[in-house]
């Protein structure tokens, strides 16, 4: 965690700061090693389950297409990096015929903020020390009508301690089935914990990831939280795990049809477009599924590729009654 990376950890506006946004004391020195020991294994054993299911999915994907013909299933690359000021991480990285790359890394780091930037930063302005570890992920797909996502959670100490993270949802061809479950998922994670997490959260995702010069959120939103000290350090540390969950085991064996607790990008993986697209032997037309009406004075052409053929296609992204983006049909250009 360097200043350049602290984008999430550094002082919010007013408006962002509400009751879970405490400031608790650390406690003695033992038992915060512990906190530190047990939220670096969490994020370890993530990233070792995500790795490994994400790699079954790779094995068991057997959707036929000119795009990935010949690709053989992906693995996961490992590289350590190191901190010259303290800590380091390993970044896991794998190219395949499912996933076109995606990125599953974890860091542990720490050291001095500048003077500077420490005043931004919740507790680091008399003393700028600070601890962070977490683990972020960030997934692009090689079919065009399954969604890009990111992940990331994370535990900061500086002289006070908290927890942040979320994750989005980025389609090319909006899917509202795929944008239903996914939000429904985070939402299910959230409201284990608080029924005020889930809205505040994805209304600080659309603010976090606003785009200005789309003058729109960034793809389909998600959640995003940060400076989660509610006094509670175990129910702090449970939610943050629970939006982690929903990545690993549950996502790619729902795929395969072996469990019946989708995780939230399965359906993008399954339900969507997708394996109907992969295996139409007629590609000049695919319906891309909208929900809401379309306001065309805000259509735009976009280019995309034919699932099965590999040729271009062209869709009108447009916008629906709740500011979300859409598509019209893909057409294909043979």
């Amino acid at each position: 965690m360097t200043e350049a990376s602290t984008k999430g950890a550094t002082a919010a506006p007013e408006a962002d700061l509400p009751w879970w946004r405490g400031t608790s004391s650390l406690p003695d020195e033992d038992a915060l090693a512990e906190r530190k020991t047990r939220a670096e294994d969490w994020f370890r054993g993530l990233r070792d389950r995500i790795c490994a299911d994400f790699e079954g999915l790779e094995d068991t994907c057997s959707l036929d297409h000119a795009q990935t013909a010949g690709i053989a299933p992906g693995r996961f690359q490992r590289k350590a990096w190191y901190r010259p000021d303290g800590g380091g991480g390993v970044m896991s990285i794998m190219k395949g015929r499912v996933f076109e790359k995606v990125g599953v890394n974890i860091s542990v780091v720490s050291g001095q903020f500048s003077p500077e930037f420490a005043k931004s930063i919740p507790g680091a302005g008399d003393d700028p020390r600070f601890y962070a570890a977490g683990i972020s992920l960030v997934a692009h797909m090689q079919s065009p009508l399954v969604p890009a996502v990111h992940m990331n959670t994370r535990m900061i100490i500086t002289t006070k301690g908290w927890f942040g993270g979320g994750a989005d949802l980025t389609p090319m061809v909006p899917h509202e089935p795929d944008t239903q479950h996914f939000h429904g998922t985070l939402q299910a994670a959230c409201d284990q914990h608080h029924a005020d997490y889930y809205p505040a959260f994805r209304d600080w995702c659309d603010r976090y990831f606003f785009l200005p010069h789309r003058n729109e959120p960034r793809g389909v939103g998600g959640i995003f939280y940060d400076y989660l000290d509610t006094g509670d350090w175990e129910a702090d540390f449970a939610l943050t795990r629970d939006v982690g969950r929903p990545f690993a085991a549950p996502m790619c064996r729902w795929s395969s049809g072996t469990t019946s607790d989708p995780g939230p990008m399965s359906s993008a993986l399954t339900n969507s477009p997708v394996g109907a697209a992969m295996s139409n032997s007629t590609c000049c037309t695919i319906a891309a599924r909208c929900s809401g009406s379309r306001r065309a004075a805000t259509s735009r052409p976009f280019l995309c590729r034919c699932p099965r053929c590999g040729l271009g296609l062209t869709s009108y992204r447009t916008r629906n009654d709740k500011g979300r983006p859409e598509s019209r049909p893909l057409i294909c250009s043979r």
